[in-house]
């Protein structure tokens, strides 16, 4: 009898612990990432060794800052490069990703291995960030949180992203976790923090996307962050006033950090706008709803064959990957049952709050501005191109990017309000994430496997292999290498900076590109009293260095020249702004070092007294 009871003690045990949240969401998560590995790994590369074309751009940009980092220390900051179009701006180059994980991980391995360790940390840092989200703010089940993570980890804008090579895409992933800093109320389960606590870490994870070359997507994404904080409202779920002060507190800390780049950027870009692209869109209200909702329920090659039926005023192919936001239709079924329960129940629910009307205004308001900037007609196309930012825009497509964590969440949300037993409710999510993973098996993915991937990185990651024994030092400029097959930024992994470069702030087609008297041949040629390699201070600080965008640099400067072609600084003059953005920056993260170790310090001291206490 006693070992009956013994057994049945343990059952129970294992029960409980089976039933506890940890337990549930590690379990669906593992299988998700095992999931997650079998389906994307074969694009890393594929079986014919290539990767997605844009990583064409990428990898010589990783080896670059691989040269800057072996030549210089850690705290050096990597202002030029010698490596592409005869010598350009590195750190204010908006797509730069030299402090960015993804180079971190180049320093150590290959570059395919660092690529796909990148993504799987990623698509983690997404499970686990929507799934907190889902708990710690709207106190939503385990299996509706599970079912939310596991549709944003596998959220189609990361996955194909990735594969064609937008690595300063891979950032969209924190989302879910900025808006858990601003809105969380309550502390489970990431411990406590206090209010500035939460806007710190809200803070740098911003300033990490203008550092890892997210810029172009920071608006859009902050309004994704916006439309989670305005679901929040009008839920109820939201105390205004913490959130405001954490907003503000977490956007001084974000600018604070990001002082240097951005002032930098803004000078750069200052002399190349790119205000000259068409702005595509669609014909009317309903088409421009149609391809949201094909884009977030379906294939992205399903969506592209019906962008080329109507899609008006393109310049630029809009290719599968453009369109890819899939969540498969399965979170989209569910978001519409949570609707139609919303609707049926509206007689019986009271607004009160101003916090939740302004709230349900708010997300009204977001959700409908990616439709309305899809949409395509001669007048509204005018506007458009005179609005800010926009105007620099060739596509707005990317503004779906808006719905992603949003569709997750609300898919979850109605899962909570289906009148469902506990049980049924786990099989019923169960039986979904299944559909989830199986839609994602089996997508029509022809696109990623041909044209989408036609780079080779066998000589980058020879390049890789080789760095300790083939030199480290710029000595030419030109187009290609004879004998040698290396295409456009790939020269670099041989030494030569690529004149027919590709990088596009010149514009996609090198429009803007100020060649004046670049031509093939050694950095060194000295004709008419200038050398053969632009002076990249040029490009961000004319005035203070008495010269003009891609001037070269000129005779007297051979000491100049001789560092820059070796990755190593050169003396150059900048702006007080710049100087003021930099001193900004140097103090912000300064004390933000000072202020994690605090609160590192802090949540250790309790452990410590523990320890104390029952060693006493």
């Amino acid at each position: 009898m006693r070992i009956m009871n013994l057994i049945q003690m343990a059952a129970e045990v294992r029960k409980d612990e089976f039933d506890s949240p940890a337990v549930i969401s590690w379990l669906v998560f593992t299988v998700a990432a095992i999931c997650f590995h079998g389906i994307f790994s074969v694009f890393y590369p594929n079986q014919e060794g290539m990767l997605g074309h844009d990583y064409s751009f990428f990898v010589p940009n990783l080896y670059d800052g691989l040269l800057w980092f072996n030549n210089n220390s850690f705290f050096d900051v990597p202002w030029f490069t010698p490596s592409f179009c005869g010598g350009q701006p590195f750190f204010a180059d908006p797509q730069s990703i030299y402090y960015s994980l993804t180079q971190w991980l180049a320093l150590i391995f290959t570059p395919v291995t660092a690529l796909y360790l990148s993504l799987l940390f990623y698509a983690c840092l997404a499970y686990w960030g929507m799934y907190l989200l889902c708990r710690s703010v709207f106190l939503l089940s385990v299996s509706a949180a599970c079912f939310a993570a596991v549709v944003f980890m596998f959220n189609g804008f990361l996955t194909h992203r990735l594969i064609v090579g937008h690595i300063t895409f891979l950032g969209i992933v924190l989302i879910p976790w900025i808006a858990l800093f601003l809105v969380t109320v309550r502390d489970f389960p990431i411990g406590r923090l206090r209010m500035g606590g939460k806007s710190l870490f809200a803070g740098l994870l911003v300033a990490y996307w203008v550092q890892s070359g997210m810029v172009s997507l920071i608006l859009p994404a902050s309004l994704s962050v916006l439309l989670v904080v305005a679901i929040a409202g009008v839920r109820n779920q939201l105390n205004l006033r913490t959130f405001l002060l954490r907003a503000v507190l977490a956007g001084l800390v974000a600018v604070s950090l990001s002082a240097a780049k951005l002032s930098a950027s803004v000078a750069f870009l200052s002399h190349f706008p790119r205000d000259n692209y068409r702005l595509p869109g669609v014909d009317g209200l309903t088409t421009s709803i149609e391809m949201i909702m094909r884009s977030l329920s379906f294939s992205s090659q399903s969506t592209y064959e019906r962008s080329l039926e109507v899609m008006l005023n393109q310049q630029w192919l809009l290719a599968p990957h453009e369109w890819s936001y899939g969540l498969t239709p399965v979170p989209i079924i569910l978001v519409g049952v949570g609707l139609a329960i919303f609707i049926s129940r509206l007689s019986v629910i009271k607004i009160k709050s101003p916090v939740v009307v302004a709230s349900l205004l708010l997300a009204i308001a977001v959700l409908v501005l990616p439709v309305v900037l899809n949409i395509y007609t001669p007048e509204w196309n005018a506007i458009l191109k005179r609005t800010p930012l926009i105007a620099n825009s060739s596509s707005m497509v990317r503004w779906y990017l808006i719905y992603i964590p949003v569709v997750a969440l609300l898919a979850a949300i109605s899962i909570d309000c289906f009148p469902i037993s506990r049980k049924s409710r786990q099989v019923m999510v169960g039986i979904c994430l299944t559909l989830v993973i199986g839609f994602n098996a089996f997508e029509d993915r022809r696109f990623y496997f041909t044209d989408g991937a036609n780079y080779d990185a066998a000589a980058a990651t020879k390049a890789w292999q080789e760095i300790g024994t083939s030199g480290q030092k710029l000595n030419a400029v030109g187009v290609n290498i004879p004998g040698a097959d290396l295409v456009r930024n790939d020269v670099i992994f041989a030494g030569m900076s690529q004149l027919a470069c590709y990088n596009p702030v010149f514009g996609y087609r090198l429009e803007s590109l100020p060649r004046k008297s670049l031509r093939e041949g050694a950095p060194t040629l000295l004709e008419d009293g200038v050398y053969n390699l632009k002076n990249p201070a040029c490009y961000l600080f004319p005035e203070e260095n008495q010269c003009a965008p891609g001037d070269h640099f000129k005779e007297g400067q051979a000491e100049s020249i001789e560092s820059f072609v070796s990755y190593r600084s050169f003396e150059f003059d900048i702006s007080s702004r710049q100087k003021f953005a930099n001193i900004l920056s140097t103090f912000s993260w300064l004390a933000s070092a000072v202020l994690l170790l605090l609160m590192l310090a802090t949540a250790a001291a309790p452990v410590f007294r523990s320890s104390e206490s029952k060693s006493g």
